[in-house]
């Protein structure tokens, strides 16, 4: 049998690059590493998704946007309705009342439709959860959420260490499992020679990337340990950044000989050509719920420095003598600074620990492997 499976995002912030996050991920993995029939229904807030190579694998479903609210969830909750019966599973984000909702709308139309939560956690809703007793607003809200529960038949979390707190509550008794998100191994292959390149990727400017700490960091390193290298920040930038960055340049002109700013880079080949080629990662984030980013640089053999913004870093990264990355406070430029001061004057082997964590990603994160089990748990459930 061919499995139906059918994941729901329904939130104003979509645009076409969560079909190659996590949200859209799944869907495309399932399908080509399981056989799966797919669909990524979304809001279609900017318009109509085209894009021919994420749809050889999963078909678009737009849902209609509309600016009012009530006529917004009007076509939400009909679309849930009208494609519950199409489908074996379906997969929603997060897991909030809204989420909850949809699922008995979904298990009301097909009472054997199979309901799977990715939870998306971020540590401050993991506290949020476990600790919803100690407060009478977030007992009262997760009890709320709790009578819902019912309908869901598998949630999971990236982070192993927050299974088994989970599974104690009785919302998510015997229905929590553990999966991390990913990257695709096999969509490029580079024979880029490493260069020194210190390499950002992300949303430039805002609040939660903080790549600003970057800037900080490389500004209170001598020139000379500098020469040679290049720094890459990759992604859009906000109109504020851009101001800030030309005011510390006239400062310190001499810093506009080794940043490189791309703004967004929508083609996946050339991005992963920048990966190819850079030797380190540097993630300054004050939170994630786990960074794809991070993983795919590791698969590139980028020696990874990262903020101790999440707890699923450490799954992915092994510190020590004999590990491959370097987890720094949240926020600390000074520890930032000496993180890459050991790479610039070479007093670690950072392309011998760029090559294990490339062999280490490679062998856990790559979603054809986070998709078997997945469908492994799907199997669990009884839909074969």
């Amino acid at each position: 049998m061919t499995i139906k499976y059918l994941s729901v995002f329904f939130y104003e912030t979509m645009n076409c690059t969560f079909l190659y996050k996590d949200t859209g991920s799944i869907a495309y993995g399932l399908a080509k590493y399981n056989n799966y029939k797919s669909a990524f229904a979304y809001l279609d807030i900017c318009g109509k998704i085209d894009d021919k190579e994420y749809e050889n694998y999963v078909e678009l479903l737009p849902i209609q946007y509309h600016s009012n609210n009530i006529v917004k969830w009007k076509n939400i909750i009909a679309f849930v309705w009208n494609n519950a019966p199409k489908y074996d599973v379906i997969n929603f984000y997060f897991g909030g009342r809204q989420e909850l909702f949809l699922s008995l709308i979904a298990k009301i139309s097909n009472p054997k439709v199979k309901i799977y939560v990715k939870m998306d956690l971020l540590y401050k809703f993991y506290q949020e959860q476990v600790n919803a007793d100690k407060r009478l607003k977030l007992s009262i809200k997760h009890a709320l959420a709790a009578l819902l529960s019912f309908t869901v038949d598998l949630y999971t979390v990236e982070c192993s260490l927050y299974v088994d707190k989970l599974d104690k509550l009785s919302r998510f008794s015997g229905k929590i499992k553990y999966l991390p998100n990913g990257f695709f191994g096999d969509v490029f292959s580079s024979g880029s020679a490493k260069r020194k390149i210190i390499l950002s990727v992300g949303r430039i400017g805002t609040w939660q990337k903080n790549t600003e700490m970057l800037f900080e960091a490389i500004k209170l390193i001598d020139k000379e340990k500098l020469a040679g290298w290049s720094v890459y920040l990759v992604g859009a930038l906000t109109e504020d950044f851009k101001i800030w960055y030309e005011k510390e340049i006239e400062s310190k002109p001499y810093l506009k000989d080794f940043f490189v700013l791309t703004g967004h880079i929508s083609d996946k080949r050339k991005l992963f050509e920048i990966y190819s080629k850079s030797s380190v990662f540097v993630l300054t984030s004050r939170w994630e719920s786990w960074g794809l980013v991070l993983a795919e640089a590791a698969h590139f053999k980028n020696y990874p420095i990262v903020t101790d913004c999440c707890d699923s870093f450490r799954e992915v990264i092994m510190e020590g003598p004999n590990g491959f990355g370097k987890i720094i406070p949240n926020e600390d430029v000074a520890a930032l600074k000496v993180a890459l001061e050991e790479v610039l004057e070479n007093r670690i082997d950072f392309r011998h620990k760029g090559n294990l964590a490339g062999m280490f990603v490679d062998e856990r994160f790559e979603w054809k492997y986070i998709c078997n089990k997945l469908n492994s748990y799907f199997e669990g459930l009884g839909i074969k």
